[in-house]
């Protein structure tokens, strides 16, 4: 793949552990030839000119999860363009970045999952979505193309459960009374590795079935009901592209970029919906996130005719009193600023923007809840 197409891949750059540092080169400096060669004198220490201004890089510090990385870099770049401040992310994963967050070595950390709220209080932090993505289930059925089939959560839960074990069994049929299905026996493939992917489905299918949430639950890996495993999306990806008959899960953005055929889901309203960023936007749109302390909120199963059954965010974390609150100032500025301006960013690089709803609550809480350490905040309160 051309470097230009890797730019516009999320998961392409989802394995990296490198940092992404912009920082404006330093301005050329001009060299005044020698003047003849004189007597040796006594060496004299180099003092600055009395009108030159030195001034220290303006960085943001983040660290954290590998989901967000290449759209904080297309945002990052974009930023120091227009404003001429930087940003320095360490993609080092959700646990490390929280790790780090907690020793307040940088300014924030972002997580691929929420914190619980009593971890947040007890550590004097504060944590908002920033962008989203979800999973989608896909499949390699004989005569069936993307969106020809669509499936509901108890539907979903039997065949990885294993009590559903042929596409023409008559709980698929009465989904598609006009799809002609054939007697192929299911293969569920499934993530073998840690991931914030299984974690929403599992958490989805522990939601609409009583026998998912008793038997399996909800993690980023649970014990799977036979099938087979693969890891990360290319693998599940590729296992289900040469097993016929076959079912998995992807991430949003992995799915659209290498069109693989997907199904669409019956949501809580019952209306069958495809996958589309329009409908991971319509589910957060319509959560009550304020109502849920630390916004930590799991977008599985949420009202609304055009909501997606399951789609998460990427949560942003920082501390309620930081100790270097003017880093912390241009951190929520940055933030503002891929909140108003970032969107077309995000959707070209396959990410789903949050809704303009959920972003003025987010302000609304930067304004209640992050202060100096003289209790003023350190933004104001939208209007």
């Amino acid at each position: 793949m051309r470097e230009t197409q890797r730019r516009q891949v999320p998961w392409e750059h989802s394995s990296l552990t490198g940092r992404f540092y912009f920082i404006p080169s330093p301005p050329a400096v001009a060299v005044t030839p020698p003047a003849p060669a004189e007597p040796p004198s006594p060496p004299v220490a180099a003092l600055p000119s009395p009108n030159a201004v030195v001034r220290a890089p303006t960085i943001i510090t983040g660290a954290g999860a590998t989901f967000p990385y290449p759209i904080y870099a297309l945002w990052s770049e974009a930023y120091k363009k227009e404003t001429g401040i930087g940003l320095n992310y360490q993609s080092v994963g959700s646990r490390a970045g929280i790790r780090q967050i907690l020793a307040r070595t940088v300014v924030f950390a972002a997580s691929d999952l929420p914190l619980q709220s009593a971890d947040l209080e007890r550590d004097g932090l504060v944590q908002f979505p920033a962008v989203m993505g979800g999973a989608i289930p896909i499949v390699n059925i004989e005569g069936v193309k993307a969106g020809d089939i669509a499936l509901d959560g108890a539907v979903l839960a039997k065949i990885f459960l294993g009590e559903i074990k042929s596409w023409n069994d008559p709980a698929i049929q009465r989904l598609n009374p006009y799809v002609r299905l054939p007697a192929q026996p299911i293969v569920a493939v499934h993530r073998s590795d840690a991931s914030a992917t299984t974690y929403v489905l599992t958490h989805y299918l522990s939601k609409v079935s009583t026998d998912w949430r008793t038997k399996v639950g909800a993690d980023t890996a649970v014990e799977w009901r036979g099938g087979i495993g693969a890891k990360g999306n290319d693998g599940v990806a590729n296992a289900v592209a040469r097993t016929k008959g076959a079912i998995g899960y992807a991430e949003y953005a992995y799915a659209k970029h290498d069109k693989l055929v997907f199904v669409r889901l019956v949501n809580r309203d019952g209306r069958a919906v495809a996958p589309t960023t329009a409908s991971l936007m319509a589910a957060a749109a319509n959560a009550n996130w304020e109502a849920t302390p630390g916004f930590g909120l799991i977008l599985t199963d949420m009202p609304g005719a055009e909501s997606w059954p399951f789609a998460s965010a990427s949560f942003i974390v920082m501390p309620k009193q930081p100790e270097d609150a003017a880093a912390t100032r241009e951190a929520l500025k940055f933030f503002a600023w891929a909140f108003a301006k970032g969107d077309r960013l995000a959707t070209e690089l396959l990410y789903v923007p949050m809704p303009d709803n959920v972003v003025g609550a987010i302000q609304r809480l930067w304004a209640a809840e992050i202060r100096d350490a003289g209790g003023k905040p350190l933004v104001a309160r939208p209007n």
